[in-house]
């Protein structure tokens, strides 16, 4: 109770919650006592807001300001294209989208899927090496003066270890095809260090694969068309078109060029073309070497360089691993090497889909795609040509040993300009100079202590509650991924509960002044542009860019005390304005890649696989939307008096929020023939089976977290015998991680099976001791030890997966081992195969093990012969129009032992 003597000291509305120079509240402020303040803590109160904190940057300025700019960024990636130029173009010397479109709809639309192991996969091989050998023979005839062009039909067969889904694994084949083409100018050398493009023709099943990537194959054969031409500049340095049949087998031809063709010793330098969408943009997500990357946005008239994806990509495992992973594997004799690898990204609903057809390819993307390439190769050529040769023990050419994030910062600036940081040492001094610059402005007394714990809670807000929210809502109405291909009601779910969390630390604790918050913000974001840089992430920039725009809005408005409403409509939004022009392209793009992929993400058991899209999907809208608000949050006018009005106010607008949610759930399809959902089909024959019903199956297995189960009929729901498991997915391994919920049908023989009467057949037999070193295998030191071969017969090209269990202490498939699971008595290893023609039909390999181990050798394997049969007719031909299938017929092998 107060007593009769204390009363609150008088004052303007103004003074009652003064703010110091710093933007504290003076904690004097509610003292109830007649206790003067001492002169020493009378500070000059500076800016003065309102009662009930109505000055400072209104929250729907703000949203509007970042939404301008965000939609300019959409502007750029949709519409910033050139025209197309046709076929008939009186300038015969240019790029054509439209002869590159031609090629690719010969591939996609003409030929079809062409899936390694399947018909298809070769007229696609006599497609590709007939168009490059008539412009061989036509750059041969027109430029024999100054240009020398080959052509090489290469088939190789081989294996290797290789890191895929964060599985460590052999990858074998056998068969497959290259076609590569050589064009160098006259006066160079045989040796002379080459820029080697690479694209694949191959699909992965069931996909015509438009985009992915007969584009790509368009792109190479255009650009090879234009520098063939008679007064075509020859490049400064030979230049090696890769046309590889086996990328989708897991980067296997990329492996038989690096590894068994003569001409990779020569490769200096790579670009990768490929492409996991329809719309553009061609964004450089991946790097080595630092200088392909500079040279690449220093020449390319329209880079795109989107920051969050290439550190997703490295740190996060996002699943779109290409042909540069063999390319920059540094365990390869002519690996190792700097490039660039380029992927057209957006409209990834049809990746890997039935969908994927060159008529969806959006107009002027292909023209954009092709100019960048052609004009970074001449580049590359440039820079080879110019750098000293470095030498590797075997005595051909190569460059120092490289690694992704070597160089400098880089981004683009809406498609139109690249921007380099300088040399690596600038890029770090850049990103680490707002750290120092807060930490000196705290050893001066500044205090950072409020601000900075309102910023890191607005960030762990940020994460957290959109992700909560959406996993309630899947899990609440049983509804998961409603959203799917449809941004408008993405924003819907995630923007305003992301909003809410942003604002929610300033809005709650009205003793954070915009000053101090505002400091925070400026030292987490620092914290963060400073770890960016030590880790060599890509996004370090943007915190950097934040961190110094914020600190210069601080400054601003503590050297105007008088600032009004006006201003502080102005200011913040003013001296942020570059932070926030670097983020909003990001964000659109990050953003729009996420809720695409989604649709590849995987699925889990339930019921985690319910919630878990609608929790990355909230994640990550939360986290970009605090990318795109963090430095204005701070300014905004949130801090007012928590009235029962304004409660209500609240409460108000979270139940519109939660109706809408609701009503947008129980009224949208997740799905349309536009945005299709994956599904894989496998008509699978067991012969482990402990049972006549096990014996003969459909494994029916879905790529996101809608259930498998809803997308069947109802005649075969009922029809369900229990729930997949990864293991039954054996075959399609290590993919399986990808298919974590399904249901298993009942069903009947195959009645013609790809592998005829006879049945594949699995063997193991004892070849001899090996009782000394082979140079090429590392092996234990304990010997004497036993090599036992292993031969799998398909009776039918297919893609063949083997688990091998036990103490193997070498085998032929790789130089080390890949890494095994299990204990060490069980230790578990996987290996794949894939090949063309009846050759690959047998895979053979050895192992060793040390003697008196032979009986804890254990395999298990699956063949996947990919392609449509009379019985997975019977499940495909019901199913909706917005499902794409991915069938095919597998056999389990019954397990062999020594």
């Amino acid at each position: 109770p107060r007593h009769g003597g204390m009363r609150r000291r008088n004052g303007s509305p103004d003074d009652a919650r003064g703010r110091n120079i710093s933007g504290d509240i003076d904690d004097d402020d509610d003292d109830w006592t007649m206790r003067p303040k001492p002169m020493a803590d009378r500070r000059f109160k500076v800016p003065s807001r309102g009662k009930g904190g109505t000055a400072g940057l209104h929250p729907l300025l703000a949203l509007w300001w970042v939404a301008t700019l965000t939609a300019l960024a959409r502007w750029s990636v949709l519409f910033n294209v050139p025209a197309p130029v046709s076929i008939n173009a009186a300038d015969q010397s240019r790029f054509s989208e439209e002869r590159a479109l031609m090629h690719a709809r010969e591939l996609a639309e003409g030929i079809g899927p062409r899936v390694v192991a399947t018909p298809g996969i070769d007229p696609a091989e006599r497609y590709v090496a007939d168009r490059a050998r008539e412009l061989v023979e036509e750059a041969s005839a027109a430029r024999a003066d100054d240009m020398d062009v080959d052509i090489s039909i290469h088939r190789p067969t081989g294996s290797f270890r290789l890191n895929f889904l964060n599985n460590d694994i052999a990858n074998a084949y056998t068969n497959l095809t290259n076609v590569v083409v050589r064009v160098a100018p006259k006066s160079a050398p045989s040796d002379a260090r080459s820029v080697l493009l690479n694209a694949h023709f191959d699909t992965t099943l069931g996909s015509p694969g438009g985009a992915d990537c007969a584009s790509c194959v368009g792109i190479l054969l255009e650009i090879l068309r234009v520098m063939t031409l008679p007064g075509s500049p020859p490049p400064a340095a030979p230049i090696l078109f890769l046309f590889n049949g086996g990328e989708e087998t897991f980067m296997q031809a990329a492996h038989g060029f690096v590894a068994h063709h003569p001409w990779a010793k020569t490769v200096g330098a790579v670009i990768n073309v490929e492409a996991t969408g329809t719309s553009g943009p061609d964004v450089l997500f991946r790097e080595t070497g630092g200088w392909p990357a500079e040279v690449y946005m220093r020449t390319a008239p329209r880079p795109t360089a989107t920051a969050l994806i290439r550190d997703l990509v490295r740190f996060a495992n996002l699943p779109v691993d290409t042909d540069f992973s063999v390319f920059r594997d540094p365990t390869l004799p002519n690996g190792n090497l700097p490039g660039v690898d380029i992927a057209s990204m957006l409209d990834g609903y049809s990746y890997h889909t039935d969908r994927d057809f060159a008529n969806r390819i959006r107009r002027g993307t292909i023209q954009a795609y092709g100019e960048n390439v052609q004009e970074s190769m001449f580049a590359f050529a440039r820079e080879l040509q110019l750098m000293p040769v470095a030498k590797r023990a075997n005595g051909t050419s190569a460059m120092d040993a490289v690694r992704p994030g070597s160089g400098t910062t880089f981004f683009d600036l809406y498609g139109a300009l690249g921007v380099t940081l300088g040399s690596r040492t600038v890029s770090m001094v850049t990103q680490f100079a707002p750290l120092v610059a807060c930490v000196i402005d705290i050893s001066r007394g500044a205090s950072y202590r409020k601000g900075t714990v309102a910023a890191a809670k607005s960030w762990g807000l940020a994460a957290v509650l959109p992700a909560a929210l959406g996993a309630s809502r899947a899990v609440v109405t049983g509804r998961p991924l409603v959203w799917f291909g449809k941004p408008l009601i993405t924003l819907a779910f995630y923007l305003p509960p992301s909003l809410a969390a942003v604002l929610m630390p300033y809005v709650r604790d009205r003793n954070i002044g915009a000053i101090d918050g505002a400091r925070g913000t400026a030292l987490v974001t620092a914290f963060v542009a400073a770890v960016a840089g030590f880790f060599s992430a890509a996004s370090g920039y943007l915190f950097a860019a934040w961190s110094v725009c914020i600190i210069t809005t601080s400054l601003v408005v503590e050297a105007m005390p008088t600032l009004n409403q006006v201003g502080w409509a102005t200011v913040p939004l003013l001296f942020t304005a570059p932070a926030v022009f670097l983020a909003a392209p990001v964000s659109y793009v990050t953003f729009t890649l996420i809720s695409e992929k989604v649709g590849i993400a995987g699925s889990e058991p339930w019921p985690f696989g319910l919630l878990i899209s609608d929790a990355v999907m909230g994640l990550a809208t939360g986290l970009i939307t605090s990318l795109s608000f963090c430095g204005l949050a701070p300014f905004m006018a949130t801090r007012v008096r928590s009235t029962r009005s304004m409660r209500r106010a609240r409460f108000a607008m979270f139940l519109i929020w939660t109706v809408a949610a609701v009503t947008m759930t129980l009224g949208c399809e997740p799905y349309s023939a536009f945005t299709p959902k994956r599904l894989a089909i496998l008509h699978q024959h067991d012969a482990n089976a402990a049972t006549a019903d096990e014996a003969v199956t459909f494994l029916v297995g879905a790529f996101d977290s809608v259930p498998a189960a809803n997308a069947l009929q109802t005649l075969h729901r009922a029809s369900v015998l229990r729930p997949t498991t990864r293991e039954d997915f054996g075959s399609m391994h290590p993919v399986t991680q990808l298919l974590g919920e399904g249901v298993v049908l009942s069903s009947i023989l195959a009645k013609s099976p790809p592998w005829g009467e006879i049945y594949p057949s699995l063997r193991m037999s004892v070849l001899e001791e090996a009782e000394e070193e082979d140079e090429d295998i590392v092996k234990s030191e304990t010997s004497p030890s036993v090599r036992i071969e292993v031969e799998m017969n398909s009776r039918h090209p297919a893609w063949s997966c083997m688990r091998v269990e036990g103490p193997i202490v070498a085998w032929s498939l790789s130089e080390e081992l890949p890494t095994a699971t299990g204990a060490v008595a069980t230790q578990r290893r996987w290996a794949r195969h894939a090949g063309n023609g009846e050759a690959s039909q047998v895979w053979k390999f050895w192992v060793e093990v040390r003697a008196g181990d032979e009986s804890k050798l254990k395999l298990d394997a699956w063949s996947l012969y990919p392609g449509e049969s009379e019985e997975t007719r019977e499940i495909s031909d019901g199913l909706a129009a917005y499902i794409s299938p991915i069938v095919g017929t597998t056999y389990r092998y019954e397990t062999c032992r020594v």
